[in-house]
């Protein structure tokens, strides 16, 4: 059977009617489509809640294909089955970061699933979809599905390289952009009325720490071109009017010699000084050489995941790449070049006693107090499938795989309100105090000083109404 026009819709989860990011993944997915078959795919990109499901059934779409994370996976079965029961013919698949890590998880609610890197595996099943005569459905790697009562899951495909063969993101495809660009970037880049905008320039990340996926999902560490990153810096500014760029990238700073011919060609473009940045890296890779070379970009804030002040967990989480010392040297060379930074931290770490939970407390002040544009982030250790946290929380009977609540891994998304609500790995912290302590240091750092805080009223205020818009909106 030959189809014509086929429509695709692909699903972003949303748990607020505003969507604040660009689900770049997805738009990777639908340029690689659009560039292989053409004319033939209408593809939408719909960041949607979970009450506004008649979007997608107005679009009438052909497939139904979500995105999800581990902290949303739930929420996505509860879309799934609500969009079976307005059509139960209607084919879903699902992807992402979750599902790659934990394919033994798929719910028989979705007839496939996208295990791993998308785009390829993504278009040669749109293609046996679209004209299944003489193809047959073993023969899609990096597939999974239901035979019977039985999951399959097909061989993997290489990893795509050069990663410059993927087409620049589809944004075009994806509804209310205008609104996700004007969203308040103050966290970000210190300022408030940029117009921003999320760029991915490589995938994966070389280091192995204990608690992190990507190293995982993408096997090794890729990167585009800085002609490619250039040319869609350039395309996103004329199309859009950017003037702020989030780099999602794990590792950005990983190569001085990318970056310098990033700063050549964007000045040959006269880029430079137009367009503010936000980054990540690690501290051990920060020298003068560098932190002068993120000055020319342009970079405003760079996001490092400390994880703890104590040496002895930093070692544990990161493998020993990083200590206290390295950690302040790169952050007093930033401040000191006026760039801010953001730094992530991890409490209730399988090992992790009072004593090293003081260390981390300490760190978190001598950043604050080391620039004042410093922020940070403390939240639980989550053992995230695919990780070492989530071998050990299994080893240890925390987690039973096979039946297992995913809605306890939703600390990434929201705080817990006790200890119900995590899964707690650690060995010597009573959970309440932890979590009572943890509260306390999290308040702080949202209120800021007295003076931070009055300061910053202005630009709070201007948030009310969306904010009351967002709650009118999951009401209705």
């Amino acid at each position: 059977m030959k189809i014509d026009k086929f429509k695709i819709a692909l699903i972003d989860p949303l748990t607020q009617p505003q969507p604040n990011y660009i689900p770049t993944g997805l738009c990777y997915l639908s340029s690689y489509i659009k560039k292989a078959i053409g004319d033939k795919v209408i593809i939408k990109i719909f960041p949607v809640m979970a009450h506004r499901l008649n979007q997608i059934s107005e679009f009438n779409p052909d497939l139904v294909a979500f995105s999800s994370l581990t902290h949303n996976f739930i929420l996505v079965q509860k879309m799934a089955v609500e969009l079976k029961q307005m059509n139960e013919d209607l084919p879903l698949l699902l992807g992402g970061q979750h599902i790659s890590m934990a394919p033994w998880s798929m719910p028989a609610i979705f007839d496939y699933a996208i295990l791993g890197e998308g785009e390829e595996a993504f278009l040669r099943f749109i293609q046996y979809i679209m004209d299944s005569s003489g193809q047959n459905l073993t023969n899609l790697n990096n597939l999974q599905y239901w035979d019977k009562s039985e999951l399959k899951a097909l061989p993997k495909l290489p990893m795509i390289e050069p990663l410059d063969q993927i087409p620049f993101p589809d944004r075009e495809s994806i509804k209310g952009i205008e609104a996700i660009i004007t969203q308040d970037s103050h966290r970000k880049f210190n300022r408030t009325g940029l117009r921003n905008m999320q760029l991915t320039t490589s995938r994966g990340c070389p280091f192995k720490c204990k608690f992190c996926q990507p190293s995982v999902m993408w096997d090794r560490f890729r990167m585009h071109s800085p002609e490619y990153i250039a040319e869609e810096i350039n395309y996103i500014y004329l199309k859009y009017n950017i003037n702020a760029i989030h780099i999602e990238d794990d590792l950005f700073i990983s190569s001085k010699k990318r970056i310098t011919e990033l700063i050549d060609l964007l000045n040959k473009k006269n880029l430079l000084k137009k367009i503010v940045y936000y980054i990540a890296g690690r501290t051990k890779q920060i020298d003068p050489e560098l932190v002068e070379l993120l000055q020319q970009l342009g970079v405003a804030k760079v996001e490092f995941g400390i994880e703890s002040g104590s040496d002895r967990i930093s070692n544990y989480l990161k493998g020993g790449s990083a200590g206290a010392e390295i950690n302040k040297h790169a952050i007093s060379l930033l401040n000191n070049a006026g760039i801010a930074v953001y730094a992530s931290f991890i409490a209730g770490s399988p090992p992790e006693t009072w004593e090293d939970f003081e260390l981390t407390r300490s760190m978190i002040k001598w950043i604050k107090r080391s620039g004042k544009l410093n922020t940070c982030g403390l939240s639980f250790a989550t053992p995230l499938p695919g990780t070492y946290l989530w071998d050990y929380a299994v080893r240890k009977g925390l987690i039973d795989p096979g039946n297992f609540d995913w809605e306890m891994l939703n600390t990434l998304a929201r705080a817990p309100k006790d200890k119900s609500e995590l899964i707690y790995l650690n060995e010597n912290i009573p959970p309440e105090d932890l979590l009572k302590i943890v509260k306390r240091i999290n308040l702080h750092m949202y209120l800021g000083t007295p003076r931070e805080f009055l300061l910053s009223i202005p630009r709070r205020m201007v948030k009310i109404p969306r904010k009351i818009n967002n709650l009118v909106s999951r009401k209705f």
